[in-house]
C-alpha cells in the first residue's frame, strides 16, 4: 500500500490559498483513508497538517456543542469561516452605485 504525506503546511501569510490547501487535504484524506478513522483523529491530523499557527487559531474557536470540537466537519467549517472573508453586501452595493465617470471615459 502506498504511503501518502499530508500537504505542506498552510501559508498563514496567504489566507487566500485556503480553498486550494483544503482541496489538497481532502484528497490526502481520501487517499490515505483518513476519512475512515475516528473523527478526533481526523481533526488532529487537520490541525497538525495546517501547522503550528493552527493550534492557536483552533483554541479561539467556540462551539455551541462542546463535542463538535472533536468532529471533522464542524472544525473544518470553523477554519473555512476563519480564512474565507464574508462579503459585505451593503458595502459592495454602495461601491457599485458610487461609480463616477472619469474625464475622457466613454459611457460604455
Amino acid at each position: 500500500m502506498a504511503k501518502f504525506h499530508p500537504p505542506e503546511n498552510f501559508d498563514f501569510m496567504r489566507p487566500a490559498g485556503w480553498p486550494e490547501w483544503r482541496e489538497r487535504f481532502d484528497r490526502y484524506r481520501k487517499a490515505s483513508k483518513l476519512h475512515k478513522e475516528d473523527e478526533d483523529v481526523q481533526v488532529s491530523t487537520l490541525i497538525y497538517a495546517l501547522g503550528k499557527e493552527a493550534d492557536k487559531i483552533f483554541k479561539t474557536f467556540t462551539f455551541t456543542n462542546a463535542a463538535d470540537a472533536n468532529k471533522y466537519e464542524p472544525v473544518l467549517q470553523k477554519f473555512n469561516d476563519h480564512f474565507v472573508p464574508r462579503t459585505n453586501t451593503l458595502h459592495e452595493r454602495a461601491k457599485f452605485y458610487n461609480r463616477h465617470q472619469k474625464v475622457g471615459e466613454s459611457v460604455e
